[in-house]
């Protein structure tokens, strides 16, 4: 099954639901570039859990090392 997120950096974006309280979604602001801001989108589910409301974002820091894989 999946849930729909609504509003926020992934409105409209769809994901399977592993059933959590809140979903976290990782975050860039203005691009995954060393310096830039990195945090998290939280969504909250519906007790139907079709969707998901964005109710915040939480900046842990910034990209300090990008390492290629």
């Amino acid at each position: 099954m999946t849930i729909l997120l609504v509003n926020g950096p992934y409105d409209g974006e769809r994901i399977d639901d592993l059933g959590a309280a809140v979903i976290r979604m990782s975050i860039a602001r203005g691009g995954h570039e060393v310096g830039n801001p990195l945090g998290m989108a939280i969504y909250e589910p519906t007790k139907d859990r079709k969707q998901a409301f964005w109710a915040d974002n939480q900046w842990l820091g910034t990209i300090e090392e990008i390492i290629e894989a």
